[in-house]
């Protein structure tokens, strides 16, 4: 949606470059992970690790704890990027660190979902921290909210664990998040750039053989001036020379 919004505007501007989004390229299905997504996993992980004050997340699961983190959700086809997030904690072996999204899309996504997940994976203890480049509504009402929609009541009420605590904190206050979007602007531009000089150097290229096309003419008009003036006399010598017969 966001790429066909600026297509409508692209004649207002020279040029417009949009970067990779922050989990990278959208994969096929749920297994597809990539190095963005294994970057922000790590990156968002030991964060969460950092604020709950432990020493390791290999401390948090001794301490029967797991991390949920909850993102907005899409009805897109986009929406398999959540799935291959959890893929990609499995891959990391971070087994007490699980994906919800409010949207609930794709529907193992869902809070009913993560909480029979987090159950059965037989942790006591929750701490929801959301997975937006902002904390905003989404993390402060529907994650850490008091209604009995929030994914804190629904946790609580679920009667399930001994304890739901939230972390307050969007990705964009992680420094390795805005690292790798800053790399990703980067790559961007880089791209522009080479695009740039390659059309330049495509164009001087023509230009420069239009020179030598105009160039060569203009030396080709010169020989046939030289070779005017070097026949001009002989010609005059024909006009002037009067035929004899015997």
């Amino acid at each position: 949606e966001l790429t066909e919004a600026v297509e409508s505007y692209k004649d207002k501007f020279e040029s417009v470059k949009i970067a990779e989004p922050l989990l990278g390229e959208v994969g096929s299905d749920a297994t597809v992970i990539n190095a963005d997504k294994a970057a922000v996993a790590e990156a968002i992980t030991a964060e969460a690790v950092k604020t709950a004050e432990y020493d390791s997340l290999d401390a948090v699961a001794a301490d029967s704890t797991a991390f949920v983190f909850m993102g907005h959700g899409t009805s897109d086809e986009a929406k398999i990027s959540y799935s291959q997030m959890q893929t990609q904690m499995e891959k990391l072996g971070y087994k007490n660190v699980f994906i919800g999204t409010v949207e609930g899309e794709p529907e193992e996504t869902s809070c009913e979902s993560v909480i029979a997940k987090v159950k059965d994976a037989g942790y006591k203890n929750v701490i929801l921290r959301p997975l937006m480049v902002v904390a905003g509504d989404h993390a402060n009402n529907d994650m850490a909210g008091d209604d009995d929609d929030s994914w804190l009541s629904q946790f609580e009420a679920s009667k399930n664990f001994d304890s739901v605590k939230t972390q307050i904190a969007g990705l964009g206050e992680i420094d390795a998040i805005q690292q790798l979007y800053a790399a990703h602007t980067k790559a961007a531009m880089d791209a522009a750039v080479k695009m740039t000089v390659r059309h330049l150097g495509q164009r001087a290229k023509r230009q420069n053989s239009r020179s030598l096309m105009r160039k060569k003419k203009k030396q080709q008009k010169r020989k046939r001036q030289k070779l005017r003036l070097k026949m001009e006399p002989i010609q005059q010598s024909l006009k002037r020379t009067v035929p004899c017969f015997m």
